[in-house]
């Protein structure tokens, strides 16, 4: 699913914006293929109308747990 600019699903899948931190020494992690879409349905769907349900709390929250895995 892409969002109203797809800013969201871009930044995740393009390598210019992680290049361009890992040349500022910032580590960057991808999160897993579908992640990101699962992330930009929160996004826009949910906090663009300014709510946020249980699931897609437990989602984030399972998102980012993932990245601090693959990144420890």
């Amino acid at each position: 699913m892409s969002g109203p600019d797809g800013h969201t699903l871009f930044g995740t899948r393009e390598p210019l914006f992680r290049h361009r931190l890992a040349q500022a020494g910032i580590e960057v992690g991808v999160p897993e293929p579908a992640d990101p879409d699962r992330w930009n349905e929160v996004t826009y769907q949910e906090l663009g109308g300014g709510r946020i349900l249980p699931v897609s709390h437990s989602v984030s929250l399972e998102i980012i747990d993932g990245l601090e895995l693959r990144l420890a």
